[in-house]
């Protein structure tokens, strides 16, 4: 074991792996190196007393064999593909312990100019997670992106398994010299734990070929971690009535199924075309039991009418990050914006303007501690509450200075790496927003929060029904 020791240690800065990879194999390393020792000792009790258990030395030299053998791979694979798994866990995309359940392909094609990649596949129930790079020696503008494909899951189509939606996700380095790609695919129906997953790609930005990818998916881990609770609890809000059918978490996230009925007088609202009126449609918030808010992956609908009803069938999905909580607890809340009623008051900040109260309310607060100037970007330091954090943090927007005056100037949201970090730390009641220059360092801008007045607008806008929350105790 000393040897081996020896063995990883001075091979481990000849190889790119990252430090909670390496930290897990230096655990493990030390708990067989223990264990070993300790069966070490007391096969020289038995040879004192001339008997040895060949059983315990051969099973010693066989987890030292195996350890051997599984360090090399875990070292080559993440070698190959370490950097881009620690890109999208850095940013929130993926779980820490996402390579516990990703399946390794590491296959490459190479047609006409363009070379496709995919590094691995992760899936659970209703989700199938691709990672994947397209390299290319062209001199292009833009990234390599794909114009033809065709995805088969055990050779059905798409719509057999209840297709909803796909998401786009990239990553570069900090010197922009390489880039992957995840492609999250969302479906209605259940998948399959094994199945046959097929991705033949036939046109890259223009240039016709052949990447044909076959690869067989195993989701049987993820399968035995997954946690389905029925829940079958309804009930009715001021616009609509709701249900939550079913609530399942998987390492990778938490779903929360249903549905929704828009009740008589929206429905007649809703088809009133004098009211220039948008009904947004019902979201939860939910809280695990440290009653921390789960950051918001994605909302994906199915709408259809029925019997005179306006119906939507939801899935709301949420980052569960490290773990799957014990206890959640679903609380309904609404958006019904009527266009028109609002008037185009804004409160409007300048740098070096501190100690801002923008809004407090019965749907949380919001105060700017600080508006700096970085050079690139402006700095806004925020302090939030309340269960509306996005929803807040979105009021607040970039404009040039010279254009205070106008309702519709040009303007800018905070950067997405703030984004993902308020994502993935919504708990935190402080923040640092970083707003990128549009138009050049030396112009000025300004801070604006499109809320109204105080943030007149959230508590005519939003409606969050604490008193219609639905506990779901995932231990049972």
């Amino acid at each position: 074991m000393d040897r081996l020791d020896k063995l990883i240690k001075e091979n481990k800065n000849n190889i790119e792996v990252s430090e909670k990879v390496h930290q897990r194999l230096e655990d493990t390393l030390n708990i067989i190196k223990n264990d070993t020792n300790q069966e070490e000792q007391k096969i020289k009790l038995e040879k004192r007393k001339t008997k040895i258990n060949f059983k315990k030395a051969v099973l010693v030299a066989s987890i030292t064999l195996v350890t051997l053998i599984s360090v090399g791979i875990k070292f080559d694979v993440y070698a190959k593909f370490g950097d881009l798994m620690k890109k999208f866990e850095k940013q929130g995309d993926v779980p820490e312990k996402v390579e516990l359940y990703t399946n390794v392909i590491e296959k490459s094609i190479e047609d006409n100019g363009y070379k496709v990649n995919i590094e691995c596949i992760m899936a659970d129930s209703h989700t199938i997670r691709l990672f994947y790079d397209i390299a290319s020696e062209k001199n292009e503008k833009q990234k390599p992106g794909i114009w033809g494909e065709k995805m088969l899951i055990n050779d059905k189509n798409f719509s057999e398994y209840g297709w909803i939606s796909g998401e786009g996700h990239d990553v570069q380095d900090d010197n922009k010299k390489w880039s992957g790609n995840m492609l999250v695919l969302r479906f209605e129906k259940e998948l399959p734990k094994n199945f046959n997953f097929k991705w033949n790609i036939n046109n890259i930005s223009k240039q016709e070929g052949k990447w044909n990818f076959n690869i067989n998916v195993d989701g049987e881990k993820i399968a035995k971690e997954t946690i389905v609770k029925d829940v079958n609890k309804d009930g009715k809000l001021q616009f609509a009535d709701f249900k939550v059918n079913k609530v399942e978490a998987s390492p990778v996230e938490l779903k929360v199924q249903g549905e929704q009925i828009i009740n008589d007088s929206t429905v007649k609202i809703l088809g009133d075309r004098q009211q220039n009126f948008d009904w947004y449609g019902i979201k939860y918030i939910v809280v695990d039991e440290d009653n921390k808010i789960l950051p918001l992956a994605t909302g994906d609908f199915c709408e259809w009418w029925n019997g005179g009803q306006y119906k939507k069938n939801y899935t709301w999905s949420y980052k569960v990050k490290n773990k799957i909580p014990n206890k959640i607890k679903i609380i309904p809340c609404d958006k019904l914006e009527i266009f028109g009623n609002n008037s185009h008051e804004y409160d409007q900040f300048d740098v070096g303007e501190k100690d801002i109260p923008l809004y407090e309310g019965k749907n949380g607060g919001l105060d700017i501690k600080s508006i700096e100037d970085k050079g690139d970007f402006l700095e806004v330091n925020v302090k939030i509450k309340g269960y509306l954090r996005f929803e807040l943090l979105n009021s607040l927007v970039l404009i040039k200075s010279d254009d205070k005056n106008k309702v519709y100037p040009e303007e800018s949201c905070f950067s997405e790496e703030s984004r993902k970090y308020i994502n993935e730390n919504l708990d935190k009641e402080e923040h640092k927003l970083k707003f990128y220059k549009f138009d050049g360092k030396s112009k000025k801008y300004s801070i604006r929060f499109k809320a109204g007045h105080k943030g007149s607008y959230i508590d005519k806008i939003y409606r969050v029904y604490e008193d219609k929350f639905i506990d779901v105790d995932l231990n049972k």
